[in-house]
């Protein structure tokens, strides 16, 4: 029997051809990048000339993944080693991706992100 994926990796499926479609900036992604040198971690989507990180975080409400408390813990970590090496970061939910408000509100987010010259405040 195959395995369903999970809505996490559905969702970032679907944002991968999502953003792929998109006109540059938002198409010149990296998936699984490893942003943090001697580290294993790895960003679901990351922008390496934006220093931008985003990560779909499932498991939130059912205290699974990001919603344990080793998750959370983890997730800390990872957010504050990510700023020390000059990374920012955001953080959505599979339905971000999956419902299309949500998603486009997701997408202006990361343009204006990627548009932000580092240090810059709107």
């Amino acid at each position: 029997m195959e395995k369903k994926p999970s809505a996490k990796r559905s969702a970032e499926e679907q944002l991968a051809a999502i953003l792929t479609m998109s006109d540059a900036p938002l198409s010149h992604f990296e998936r699984e990048y490893l942003y943090i040198p001697d580290r294993k971690f790895r960003a679901d989507f990351a922008w390496p000339d934006h220093r931008l990180i985003v990560e779909i975080n499932g498991g939130v409400f059912g205290g699974r993944a990001h919603g344990s408390v080793q998750g959370i813990l983890m997730d800390m970590e990872r957010g504050n080693l990510a700023t020390l090496h000059g990374w920012r970061v955001l953080r959505f939910l599979p339905k971000d991706v999956t419902d299309a408000t949500r998603r486009q509100a997701m997408l202006v987010m990361v343009l204006r992100a990627l548009a932000r010259e580092e240090g810059s405040a709107e």
